[in-house]
This record gives structure tokens, sequence and C-alpha cells, in this order.
């Protein structure tokens, strides 16, 4: 009875030795759960099953080309470029749900598998000298392999062995007054490195290392070199603050204003897999500041458009002390600006991009003149006088207006006499009075322009409008 019991453990040992593990079943088809590229596949026959997968790759493969992104480039890679073997993909299939015989009373595993891909060498690539086209194509096998379409990561060789150049300069000429300190802040920055995917501070990362307290009109003057540098790149702008007035040495929109103590920095970003090298030096009274780096396919400059000049307006002070028909000038003004800086990206001469970087307006100052306010109501109708109000553009007056300012005006400086007589005589004095409430137009804060044109006030700032790309 033992040996009887013993012979048929041997025989059903020796039974299951001789069945091939797999996820077939003794009718063929493939075991519940599994799957290759995502695609179901359980429970069907071998046959049923490469069928639907080879649907499935003709289906992907009639989709746009794969695109291969970087910070400021695009590669595309046909589809033709993957050649799938989905017999080799279904012997993985059948290794993969192998296992040992002694293991037969454990629920089988669920098999996924991506499909086999090779890469079809009749198919050429155009890949930027910088980019390394071996890897960035082993990524793209990797999303063919589950048959996605999703953008794939242009992978960058090392800077080092890479052709580098200048690419962005800006040269302006030096004020005679800040000479010594820009030749000082010139050594400074001279070789500093902008480093990838990061931000660079020119205060933090010059000025406070020289001295907290630097002249603000020598920073301003190195921030505007580097500002118009940085516009020829793809550096994205942080922070950018304007004087509020055009420098001598620069044009409209082409100015950086810095101040340690009032806390105005230029702040840029270096979305790139390369780094950027300033190179700063003074020759013959001008400042050459460059930026040296990666040579790229695509190229970047600034263009100022959408120039308007904005008449200064006519304002009048009132004095006693002229006789009436005097006409005296105190200030002369000068026009304001409005202008639109925009960056250009373009490849081979051709226009790729155009990017709205700021709009800036540069307040104008007004004419002054100054009148006897010993003139009569109706003479003065005639002028365009205007009564300013805070914030607010002015408004004409009217000669019942004018009559009534000027005689709070008269009241006002008789109010001065002392004695009693000159008081009582007094009939049209102030002298050196203003008509805008008594607020000189020099006071005034320079606006701001919204988009519907009118003037706000900025607070302790300049007008100007950063506009994120």
């Amino acid at each position: 009875m033992l040996a009887h019991t013993f012979t048929s453990l041997i025989f059903l040992l020796c039974m299951m030795m001789s069945i091939p593990a797999g996820t077939a079943s003794a009718a063929g088809t493939i075991s519940q759960d599994a799957a290759v590229a995502g695609i179901p596949i359980g429970g069907l026959s071998y046959e049923e099953a490469r069928s639907k997968v080879l649907a499935e790759i003709d289906a992907w493969k009639q989709g746009q080309p794969l695109q291969a992104e970087g910070v400021d480039e695009t590669v595309s890679i046909p589809r033709g470029t993957f050649v799938f073997d989905v017999h080799q993909t279904f012997n993985e299939i059948e290794q993969e749900s192998k296992r040992p015989w002694y293991l037969f009373f454990l629920k089988p595993k669920p098999v996924h598998v991506p499909l086999d891909v090779l890469a079809n060498d009749k198919v050429s690539i155009q890949w930027p000298d910088y980019v390394d086209g071996e890897a960035t194509l082993a990524k793209a096998k990797e999303e063919a392999a589950f048959l996605r379409n999703e953008p794939v990561p242009i992978v960058y060789k090392d800077q080092s062995a890479l052709k580098q150049a200048i690419t962005a300069e800006a040269v302006l000429p030096i004020p005679e007054n800040i000479k010594l300190d820009t030749e000082t802040l010139a050594g400074q920055i001279n070789e500093m490195t902008i480093q990838p995917e990061s931000s660079f501070s020119l205060t933090a990362s010059v000025l406070e290392q020289i001295s907290p307290t630097v002249h603000s009109e020598t920073a301003s003057f190195l921030a505007t070199a580097l500002y118009a540098a940085v516009l020829q790149t793809n550096m994205d702008i942080i922070q950018r603050h304007s004087h509020g007035f055009i420098p001598s040495y620069t044009e409209a929109g082409i100015e950086a204003a810095v101040n340690i103590a009032e806390k105005k920095d230029l702040i840029f970003h270096n979305p790139n897999f390369h780094s950027y090298t300033i190179l700063s030096q003074v020759k013959n009274n001008r400042l050459y500041l460059s930026l040296y780096s990666v040579l790229k396919d695509s190229e970047y400059r600034y263009r100022v458009e959408n120039i308007q000049v904005i008449k200064p307006r006519t304002l009048y002070r009132f004095s006693y002390d002229l006789e009436p028909g005097a006409r005296v000038p105190i200030e002369s003004g000068q026009s304001g600006l409005k202008a639109e800086i925009y960056r250009i990206q373009q490849s081979n001469g051709a226009i790729q991009q155009k990017t709205l970087i700021s709009r800036d307006y540069y307040p104008p100052s007004p004419t002054v003149f100054l009148l006897s306010s010993q003139e009569p109501p109706e003479v003065l109708e005639g002028l365009p006088i205007e009564k300013e109000l805070p914030g607010e553009a002015g408004s004409p007056l009217n000669s019942e207006e004018i009559k009534e300012l000027l005689n709070k005006i008269n009241e006002a400086a008789c109010q001065t006499f002392e004695d009693a007589t000159k008081r009582k005589a007094c009939e049209q004095t102030l002298p050196d009075s203003i008509l805008a409430d008594d607020q000189a137009p020099e006071a005034k804060k320079a606006g701001q322009t919204d988009a519907a044109g009118q003037d706000e006030s900025v607070e302790g700032d300049v007008p100007y409008e950063s506009v994120k790309e």
C-alpha cells in the first residue's frame, strides 16, 4: 500500500513537471490581466492578441510626429522612426509568464510589458549641434513603447563640448560724472556667470558685494547695459524699474533703474540648460558689456515700437508784482513719450516669435508762465487755464470759474497785509501763487498710463508696465 502511494506521488510530480509554465490555457488563450503597451489582451488567443496589438500600432503610426521639446526649440520625430518587433514582444510575455512548477498552486501574476521598439536607420532627424540626438531618441522610444503621444524632453550635450561665442552685446557712452565708478563696477561684474535654470539679481550678485551705498546713477547705468544685453536672449525679466525719464546714454524703453536704498533691482531668470558669462570692460569712454554662451539656432533682438509723443501742457502762476498784460516764462515744457518694447526671436533670418516685454511711459513736463493777478477775468478767459486736481487731468475753467478763483487769490493775498488801510485797498495780490491748489507742477508725481489712457498716480515709482511672456 505504501509503495503504491509513493508510486502515485512520483507519477503526479512527473506530470506536473511535464506541463509547460505560461499564461496559455489548454485552449491556447492568454490568461486574464495580461497587457501589451497598456492594451488589454487577457482571454484572447495569441493570434487574436497579435492582431489587436498590430491594429493599435497602425493607428498610432497615423498620428502627427512626436515632438522633442527644449527651452526654445522643438524637433519633430516622424513616427516612421520607430520599428515595433511584435514577435519579440510576445516572446517576452511568455518569459514573464513562466513560473516554477512548485508554485502551481499560486494565482498567476498580471503580465504587463511594453512593445519592443527599434529605430529605423532610414529615417533621418536633423538634430541641433548642441542636442544629444541619441539620448533624446532613446526617450522618444520609451514613449513609443507604450504608444503615447506626449512630447519628450530634449537632452542637451555638455556645455564644455559645444561651440560658444558672444550672443548678445550692449555698448553705452559713459557720462562724465560716473566714469571712475563705472570702471569699478565693470571690473566687478566681468566674467561673472549666470547659472543655468536660475535667477540673477544685480543687487545681490554685484552691488552689495562692493558697497551697500553704491551710487544709484552708476548702478542704473550698469543695469541699463545689462538689461539691453539680456533683451537679446530668451531670459525672462523678473524685475525691472524705469527711470521715468530717458537717460542721455540710451533710448526709450531700453533703460533700467537700480537703487539699493529703495529696493529697486534688476532680476532675470535663465531657463536654459547652459550658462552665460558676462564680459564687461571700459574702453574709449564706453562700457562694453556682452554675454558669452552656447551658439544656438535661434537669435534674439529687441525692437522699440509704437512710439507716441505726448505734448506738454501749459500751466499758469499768478503774481501781484507783475503789471497787467505781462507774461513771463518760468519753465520750458518737455514732451513725454509712450513706447512698447518687443523681443524678436528669429532663425535663419525669419521671425519665429514676437513677444511684448513692456510698455513704458515717460510723462511730459509742463510749460509754466507767470501772469499778473491784476488781469481782468475776461482777459484770462481766452487762455487755456486749467485747474489741476491730484490724480486727475486738468479741466478748462470758464470766465466765472476764473473770476471766482482770482477772488480767492485776492482774499488770501489781502490777509498778508498787516496795515488795515493797505489790506482794505488790496484788490489782487498773491505773490508767486499757482493755479493748482498751491501745488507746484514739479511736485506732482509721475503718472502711469493705463489701458484707457488716463493718468494714474504712482507713489514713489516710475511709470512702467511689465508684460509677462
